[in-house]
């Protein structure tokens, strides 16, 4: 009997022992495979434009660092990598003696980028005779020097010392006027970012002159409408969710106006201030109705702004909870077509948007409280930079927390004056419309240019198209799309991170 009694013990407690054995197993396993589904992380993630970039990215950020995807960014060509723009660019000041004049060329006169290529050091762009191709490796042996002697040295090696000596003379021998002075008396600034309630959600975005004021109304303005995934349930449904889009974004390029830098325009700053409250939301909702076909002095619409395409974007969620999203940019492809060999360094064309900005129009949304010749300039012409002054910008890195559910989305994008509507619609088709990031950001987007029209991705729906002309919204064929998206989100236990696939990108995790 005791035998039996004994006998009976030992299998509770071996059975014991295995459940417990399964239950460890299983703990042990959650860890290493999150119930996320494969594409997501447990951990951090790195999205980056290349696949190069984000497995760089993900050995530091394991380590607690947040810069290396940034610094690996650059090629395929045309958007190389240049010393001064992040989270985001403010290396873009006008030189100190800049008071108006001509304006700046896109390039040099005459010069076209397979020519300034074609003049660089060419053991740099190209092997042998031939120009690199995509995924060919790209030694920058000045470049990398110039870095690690900012690491080693301080920054003041390149504002005082003599990087910048090297870099002013070696600029001076294609015209430039910038001076040391000039390097000397520039200072970064770091600033709060715009914090944008968007109702369980709070959006991190940066103030003027970059573009977070701007995405922060659009996404106000379309979170009155109060979208959901039932309002793409149909043909009709989903007519109507682009119109207000539409719309909405016409209105936003309208108010652009507004992204002056406030350090050289004080009376702009509470210009910018207006975008983020509900009172103008509220008023940009009423005067949205049904049709698409009103006068571009509704909407305040302008002439164009600068379509500065040299941009590049990383986001970066650490394990930590720590968030980064970082634009950089030299504007247009290869920026000013001013290489300095000594330094490494291509120089950007950012003085290019400060004279490409333009007049406010006439509609009737409120006024601030700024001077009727619109600071400093006569009605319907843009003023000139002022010495020191900021360039405005598209750029939109932004931060989206939702502290009730544990939510966070780290998103920003490259393509010139194509970002924030392409941010945008990320955030808009992943918070409301119910994608998933991965197609929040793989959907085709749409754009609206300065004369009021729709531009329209290629593959975007051909339904949507002809509901939004039967609604009077024009369109017209934009040449090129250089949109592109790179976002990490937190949901719960579980990372998501997506490169977009428009520049082949591909997100790296743990």
């Amino acid at each position: 009997m005791a035998r039996g009694y004994g006998a009976t013990v030992s299998l509770v407690l071996l059975g014991l022992g295995l459940a417990l054995a399964v239950i460890v197993l299983a703990v042990v396993l959650s860890r290493h495979q999150a119930p996320c589904g494969p594409q997501a992380f447990a951990h951090a993630a790195v999205a980056a434009d290349s696949k190069v970039c984000s497995d760089i990215g993900r050995g530091p950020v394991d380590r607690g660092a947040r810069g290396a995807p940034w610094l690996c960014r650059g090629p395929p060509p045309p958007w190389p990598p240049a010393l001064g723009a992040a989270v985001p660019a403010h290396h873009r000041a006008a030189p100190r003696g800049a008071c108006g004049g001509p304006c700046p060329q896109p390039f040099p006169a005459q010069q076209h980028p397979a020519a300034f290529l074609a003049g660089v050091n060419p053991a740099l762009f190209f092997n042998g005779t031939e120009p690199l191709r995509p995924q060919d490796p790209l030694p920058w042996p000045a470049l990398a020097t110039t870095l690690e002697t900012v690491a080693t040295e301080g920054v003041e090696v390149f504002y005082t010392g003599r990087l910048g000596q090297m870099l002013v003379e070696d600029i001076a021998k294609e015209g430039s006027q910038l001076t040391l002075q000039d390097l000397a008396k520039f200072q970064p600034e770091v600033v709060d970012a715009l914090e944008v309630p968007l109702g369980d959600y709070t959006l991190y975005s940066p103030p003027p002159p970059a573009g977070g004021a701007i995405l922060s109304f659009i996404l106000n303005v379309l979170r009155g409408f109060n979208f959901s995934t039932e309002s793409m349930a149909r043909p009709e449904g989903r007519v109507n969710v682009y119109h207000h889009l539409v719309e909405t974004l016409k209105f936003a390029r309208g108010q652009r106006w507004r992204l002056g830098d406030p350090r050289s325009h004080p009376k702009l700053q509470n210009a910018s201030r207006d975008l983020l409250g509900e009172t103008l939301a509220q008023l940009i909702r009423q005067q949205i109705d049904g049709r698409g076909d009103h006068q571009l002095s509704h909407y305040s619409l302008a002439e164009a702004w600068g379509h500065g395409t040299g941009t590049s974007h990383v986001s970066v969620l650490g394990e930590d909870g720590s968030a980064v999203a970082a634009t950089s940019t030299i504007n247009t492809p290869f920026g000013a077509m001013v290489y300095s060999p000594r330094t490494g360094i291509i120089l950007n064309n950012e003085l290019l948007d400060l004279c490409e900005r333009c007049p406010r129009g006439s509609g009737t949304t409120p006024s601030p409280a700024v001077s009727g010749d619109r600071v400093g300039g006569a009605p319907g012409r843009c003023w000139p930079p002022v010495p020191g002054e900021r360039s405005p910008s598209s750029m939109v890195p932004s931060i989206l927390i939702n502290k009730a559910q544990g939510s966070k989305l780290v998103i920003g994008g490259a393509g010139g004056e194509l970002i924030i509507s392409a941010v945008a619609q990320a955030i808009m088709s992943k918070l409301w419309l119910g994608f998933d990031l991965r197609a929040a950001i793989a959907a085709p987007i749409l754009h609206v240019n300065s004369k009021g029209c729709v531009e329209y991705e290629p593959n975007f729906s051909q339904e949507v198209q002809r509901g939004l002309q039967d609604r009077g919204q024009n369109q017209t064929q934009r040449p090129f799309f250089l949109n592109v998206v790179q976002a990490v989100s937190q949901e719960g236990a579980c990372v998501y991170a997506v490169s977009d696939l428009r520049k082949s990108g591909e997100a790296a995790g743990y």
